[in-house]
């Protein structure tokens, strides 16, 4: 017989509610697996927070930084404005001041003279523009790292083409305004932007020739206009046997595997430098040469211009 307990039961629980009793505020579960707790839910929340507030502050930086930038633009423009005001107020003072010179003699009534910076300030004010446009140029001739990219032409010892290399160098001083240091004999050693520009140019001579080259006409301290002789000297003072050498390679030069436009490049190029031997060509040798050395697909078109062309034919 089986005996049933005297103590009463209580009501079912229901599904739910016996769901709940058995979730454990832990971070196992039972079968071992990590449960997120709610302190690690929370921290995960923060980061998360964190996160935005920084890229927040970060936009907002950002656009300080824009509003900053455009007011700077605004006001270097209403500088600029202003300094084409101060230029065109002094093109007409002086204007009028080269009027008043025409008509009393150049000076005032008790005979000084009316003109010079110290009684113009606009003149002043445009010398002391020109002081430091100068400065800047300088300052960014400075920061030029590598002169082949300004001058691509690499000259050597058997180079042919000295005068286009010597005009686009005199390009480069130009425009950083330094010129003066190869073309002037006066120095100024006791002056440190002189000094310093010295260098700079330089740096460019000697990195715009070859190093056989540079061995031949660098000496120890040198400055750039001793240097800037020296290479004028090595291709100048030899212009005979240079143009020797030139006219026999125009008059040899063929086309070959070249497109119609290089080898119409290379000839002309090879005139110019022959040019600048004193060895002038003209327009009909440079012409009959091109003729000459064209190769077998242009020789009917050869042969057609020579027979159209009186001054070809012989």
């Amino acid at each position: 017989m089986r005996f049933r307990s005297a103590l009463p039961r209580g009501p079912a629980l229901p599904h739910d509610a016996a769901h709940l009793r058995v979730r454990r505020p832990c971070s196992m579960a039972q079968d071992g697996s990590d449960v997120e707790t709610e302190a690690e839910i929370q921290a995960r929340n923060e980061k998360a927070r964190a996160k935005q507030e920084a890229r927040d502050a970060a936009r907002l930086r950002a656009e300080e930084a824009d509003q900053e930038a455009a007011a700077i633009l605004k006001e270097i423009e209403a500088a600029s404005e202003r300094l084409r005001a101060a230029q065109e107020r002094a093109a007409r003072e002086r204007a009028a001041s080269q009027i008043h010179e025409d008509n009393h003699g150049g000076t005032d009534d008790d005979g000084s003279d009316a003109g010079g910076p110290h009684g113009d300030p606009f003149a002043a004010a445009l010398l002391q523009q020109e002081a430091s446009v100068l400065l800047n140029l300088h300052a960014q001739a400075v920061s030029v790292q590598n002169i082949r990219s300004l001058v691509p032409l690499l000259l050597d010892v058997n180079s042919t083409f000295y005068g286009r290399w010597k005009q686009s160098f005199l390009d480069v001083l130009g425009k950083y305004s330094l010129q003066s240091h190869v073309l002037s004999d006066v120095v100024s050693p006791h002056s440190p932007s002189w000094v310093r520009m010295n260098y700079v140019v330089r740096t460019w001579l000697l990195g715009a020739i070859s190093d056989d080259l540079a061995d031949t006409v660098s000496e120890r301290d040198a400055s750039a206009r001793v240097i800037w002789l020296a290479i004028e000297s090595q291709f100048l003072g030899n212009r005979t046997t240079r143009a020797l050498y030139a006219d026999q390679e125009f008059r040899a030069f063929t086309q070959g595997d070249l497109s119609v436009v290089d080898y119409c490049r290379r000839f002309k190029r090879m005139a110019e430098d022959l040019r600048d031997l004193g060895q002038p060509v003209s327009d009909e040798t440079l012409v009959l040469n091109i003729v000459r050395g064209l190769n077998e697909c242009f020789q009917a078109l050869g042969l057609h211009i020579r027979r159209t062309t009186p001054c070809l034919r012989s």
